[in-house]
């Protein structure tokens, strides 16, 4: 992984909107809270754009983000919010200059899964899965934001995570790079040259707003796709407003699909659409103690100097 610097005192964030439209009033609520950190947040031109269900046109919020990236006096990249649209942005962007240019985080979920799986895999940067800037304000608490915030500032690995999963599904311990995120965008990549490549890796699911089937599709997609297979582990968050009542239950959806591979998973572990996010850097290892449900960050996403 190149791996860019820390985050400095008073450095200078660029906000971009790769995926939905965002509040005005929210997102400046939000770099509001930045600024009350010390850091210089900077809207690119396009970052409140609509063109309806995305924020603007594909070639305006792929010019926002390459600038962004390609600006040297911006230190990291941080999303607007995420929603849908951010996959329409793959032809767009000039991924060998990615690749050239030094490399810098870019902070995200939900849809911007679709980005972070290139970036890690074809530009070779870190990314880091946690808050959009438009939920800073509105739901991120003070511990949420210290946990973020340092996986941004500093060279040290962050250790262990403060929070458990909710459930064992596979006992035992394994290590690999985190990958993955949002899984419906997880899914979307396969049969794509931005396919997820999950050898060996901790890979990161979990969802909102989907069906339970929608969630099986999902999961038998990757199986016979051969993502799962070569995993290491699994770190499954919650399939957010999701209503079971009348299927078969989330557990045993996830067990039916995941359990016979035999490798270390749990289940309800708290990062992506959850009050309780962590944040995490995809693309640097860590260690999975599935029996005992907790997660340990063991390489930074940023190089010491």
């Amino acid at each position: 992984m190149r791996k860019p610097k820390p985050l400095p005192p008073g450095g200078v964030i660029g906000i971009v909107s790769p995926a939905s439209p965002s509040d005005a009033e929210g997102l400046r609520s939000g770099m509001a809270v930045l600024e009350a950190y010390g850091f210089r947040p900077k809207l690119m031109p396009h970052a409140l754009d609509r063109h309806g269900h995305a924020a603007g046109l594909d070639e305006d919020r792929a010019a926002d983000f390459m600038a962004a990236y390609a600006d040297p006096e911006i230190d990291l990249v941080w999303c607007a919010r995420g929603g849908s649209a951010s996959l329409r942005l793959w032809p767009h962007l000039d991924w060998s200059a990615l690749a050239a240019l030094p490399p810098k985080l870019v902070v995200g979920y939900s849809d911007i899964t679709s980005l972070q799986i290139p970036l890690t895999q074809r530009a070779h940067i870190p990314a880091i899965h946690g808050q959009m800037v438009f939920e800073l304000a509105l739901r991120t608490p003070e511990p949420l934001l210290q946990w973020l915030l340092g996986l941004l500032q500093s060279s040290e690995p962050a250790g262990l995570v403060p929070a458990i999963a909710s459930d064992t599904l596979v006992p035992g311990v394994t290590e690999g790079a985190l990958c993955g995120g949002c899984l419906s965008l997880v899914r979307a990549t396969l049969g794509t040259p931005y396919q997820i490549d999950a050898t060996d890796k901790l890979l990161l699911m979990e969802d909102i707003g989907e069906k339970p089937w929608g969630i099986e599709r999902d999961l038998v997609h990757l199986r016979e796709a051969g993502v799962l297979e070569t995993a290491a582990g699994f770190i499954v968050g919650e399939a957010t407003d999701t209503d079971d009542t009348q299927t078969l239950p989330m557990r045993r959806i996830w067990a039916d699909i995941l359990e016979p591979y035999g490798k270390p998973t749990v289940l309800g572990f708290p990062f992506g659409h959850v009050a309780q996010n962590y944040a995490l850097p995809l693309g640097c290892r860590a260690r999975l103690d599935a029996g005992a449900r907790s997660l340990t960050i063991l390489e930074s996403a940023v190089h010491n100097g």
